[in-house]
């Protein structure tokens, strides 16, 4: 019989041998023509009255007097990398596609690091087939899944065994990295507790009014049979409308802190400081 020495370190141990996969050129050019291809019309904050469907408004074809302007469409990948994919229609309906990796832009995704991917001899030559579900590359059809979810600017992309989402670094997703970024840098914490993943709340720790210290636990959500504790990242008055039972959405802000003043000075600190002066 064995000793009964159980441990929860697997995944910690095994992780740092383990490949994931990481999505090649073609795979990301595929991607990048799905989301330029994407309907305008399932996009919130489309126009009201909708338009015809071969409306020069919603060509994406990055069509102009003389030669036609690469379309680049940015994505951040799970690993935090940044790749970006220039596009430019060709006139038998397919698109040449060149993919570098990502620069520094900023809120207005011009680049601040360097000149965008521009077509260059080893261009991809890439189409989608029945629609976003499948791509062409240099005439070989990948054993690709594509889908486009416009609501949180996303490409889902999937293959043998493997899928991961494509964040797309739309304007409103570059000015929040930058904002985040400037946060950051002056030291600062979110106020917002946020669920990492899909889950149900099975444990509200604090009321809705009361003070929370950094680092203390707010509430928890299971997810994929596991239990996160989400922490506050700031002490202060906490905000949470949650209840046991709840079911939260990834990145669904669960509870928010508002931070608290600077603690006033107490008479004993007072008295400490007056004894050392």
């Amino acid at each position: 019989m064995g000793a009964g020495r159980l441990d929860t370190t697997l995944i910690e141990r095994k992780l740092p041998q383990l490949r994931f996969h990481r999505p090649d050129d073609g795979e990301l050019a595929a991607a990048a023509l799905a989301w330029l291809q994407r309907p305008r019309s399932a996009e919130p904050g489309a126009p009201g009255a909708p338009l015809r469907p071969d409306s020069p408004w919603l060509q994406r074809d990055g069509w102009r007097l003389g030669v036609p302007a690469p379309l680049t469409v940015g994505f951040t990948l799970p690993d935090k990398s940044r790749r970006e994919v220039a596009l430019t229609a060709s006139a038998n309906g397919s698109w040449q596609a060149d993919v570098a990796a990502g620069s520094e832009t900023d809120a207005d995704g011009r680049d601040l690091t360097g000149p965008e991917p521009r077509l260059g001899p080893d261009a991809l030559a890439v189409s989608l087939d029945a629609g976003p579900q499948s791509a062409v590359v240099n005439g070989t059809t990948l054993p690709l899944r594509l889908a486009v979810d416009p609501d949180t600017a996303t490409v889902w992309a999937g293959g043998s065994g493997w899928s991961m989402p494509l964040a797309v670094r739309t304007r409103r997703r570059q000015l929040e990295e930058s904002l985040a970024g400037i946060e950051r840098a002056e030291g600062g914490a979110s106020p917002e507790v946020r669920s990492p993943m899909p889950g149900t709340v099975t444990d509200v720790a604090v009321a809705n009014g009361d003070f929370v210290e950094a680092g203390q636990t707010v509430l928890t959500v299971e997810a994929m049979k596991m239990e996160h504790q989400l922490a506050a990242a700031v002490a202060g008055e906490v905000s949470i409308h949650l209840k046991i039972g709840d079911l939260v959405k990834a990145d669904q802000v669960v509870a928010v802190i508002r931070a608290a003043d600077p603690a006033p000075e107490t008479e004993a600190t007072a008295r400490k400081e007056a004894n050392h002066a």
